[in-house]
């Protein structure tokens, strides 16, 4: 006899601040559990919602519905079934600044006064982090998946600090030839990103700050003022996207309670799932299990 569903699904159609549609998918817990909170879900670079969902049937969304946690996942403006926008929103800063805050505001209406979280992998995790910093979403906690960004000042071997200056680089040249990052004819991902994301990536790289694209926004300089606990996953085969030794300078400035925890060792007991595997993978699932409490204990 099949076992029971944990989870059921839905699709979703919200609009951002600026009215950009976006989409995105919720799974609550099946049948007439009470819902301990809910998470959403924020994706990394080049990818889309449905990475929550891989390996199919037991994703990270199922994985959460199966402990009474509603998710909301979603694809950022430009990616999967979400509309693109004009310049220049087609940027970062409409990701910190309108998609995030739009879907977690969304999410916070219909909570019931049960927490919200965000999870954000890769770059969903530094766009959650900024967002906060600077004042346009609140919530409840953060869990950053491999957040790193780049950030001269987090990165202190010279080797690794001139690899990603010259990657950041080069995706900015291509970029600007091609008018997107072309990660899908490159086999890197299933979403392009944007000329604009790539220049904010290659200013980050060259030292010239974290900081709106207009400027009048330092992203970096607001970390301090964050009291939303933060909890952060890295691996440690991630040796180049997000370093654990990057992480930890890079999120050293948050304000609030915050606590970082490197896999080393598979679930399975092999080696630790590297940097998208840690979210499609099933190898750190102990992990996302221990993050989730710990936040649900530090909630403000």
């Amino acid at each position: 006899m099949a076992a029971p569903p944990t989870s059921s699904a839905f699709d979703l159609e919200l609009r951002a601040s600026d009215g950009v549609v976006l989409r995105g998918r919720v799974h609550e817990p099946a049948g007439d559990r009470n819902i301990a909170g809910t998470i959403v879900l924020a994706h990394a670079l080049a990818a889309r919602k449905s990475a929550f969902e891989r390996p199919k049937g037991s994703g990270l969304a199922e994985f959460f519905a199966a402990r009474d946690f509603r998710t909301v996942s979603f694809d950022f403006r430009g990616h999967g079934e979400s509309a693109a926008a004009a310049a220049p929103w087609d940027s970062y800063d409409a990701f910190v600044q309108r998609d995030l805050p739009s879907v977690v505001a969304a999410a916070t209406d219909r909570a019931d006064g049960a927490p919200v979280f965000v999870l954000g992998h890769s770059m969903g995790g530094h766009a959650a982090l900024a967002a906060v910093a600077a004042g346009y979403m609140k919530c409840d906690g953060l869990f950053l998946v491999a957040p790193d960004f780049w950030l001269p000042r987090a990165e202190r071997r010279p080797s690794r600090a001139l690899l990603k200056r010259g990657v950041a680089h080069v995706a900015a040249a291509l970029a600007g030839r091609a008018g997107r990052l072309p990660f899908r004819a490159l086999g890197f991902g299933s979403d392009d990103e944007s000329a604009t994301f790539a220049a904010t990536l290659n200013a980050n790289a060259r030292g010239a700050g974290w900081t709106s694209r207009d400027g009048t926004i330092d992203y970096d300089a607001a970390l301090g003022t964050v009291r939303t606990p933060v909890f952060s996953l890295v691996s440690a085969t991630d040796r180049f996207f997000s370093p654990p030794s990057a992480v930890r300078r890079f999120l050293a400035p948050v304000g609030g309670p915050l606590r970082i925890e490197e896999v080393r060792r598979s679930d399975d007991g092999g080696l630790p799932p590297g940097h998208s595997a840690l979210v499609t993978s099933e190898g750190a699932r102990s992990w996302f299990a221990l993050g989730i409490g710990w936040l649900a204990k530090n909630v403000p």
